[in-house]
């Protein structure tokens, strides 16, 4: 199989070298790569035999980035934003504020402050939610009048 060859027979280096070497390829036809590969070789050959080096991943994820993701797993309805206006946070990001805010104050863990964050915005959007039916309800909307617009210009 050519993958199992490609990986066995030597590096890509070694292997446009012995070609270079055997006069199949000329000097010229040499890949980009091949003179700054000799300028600046590898510190360790890179080959398919080579044991993997032992690596701990670092952790890189911070606070905002876990009560986020807490916040868009639990839950199920997210109110439209409106991207021109700056002012306004998103509901995450209120979350995230307040998650943060109660955990300051009360010196409590970042679960326990979420949980406390996340019912408090929930009510405050089944209030607002209310608040903007009753006022869609109430307020009437009234024709333009097209004339009056127009005399003013």
């Amino acid at each position: 199989m050519a993958h199992s060859r490609l990986e066995k027979i030597g590096t890509i280096y070694t292997r446009i070298t012995g070609l270079i070497k055997s006069g199949a390829m000329k000097l010229e036809e040499r890949p980009l790569w091949y003179e700054v590969y000799q300028a600046y070789p590898p510190q360790q050959e890179p080959r398919f035999d080579r044991p993997v080096v032992e690596t701990t991943i670092k952790p890189i994820f911070y606070p905002e980035d876990v009560v986020r993701a807490k916040f868009y797993k639990k839950m199920n309805y997210l109110p439209s934003v409106n991207l021109c206006n700056r002012k306004d946070h998103t509901l995450s990001q209120k979350c995230i504020n307040l998650c943060l805010q109660i955990q300051k104050e009360k010196g409590i863990s970042l679960d326990d402050a979420f949980d406390e964050a996340f019912d408090k915005l929930k009510v405050e959007l089944s209030e607002g939610v209310q608040s903007e039916s009753k006022e869609a309800d109430s307020s009437v909307i009234k024709p333009l009048d097209i004339p009056s617009i127009l005399k003013d210009t």
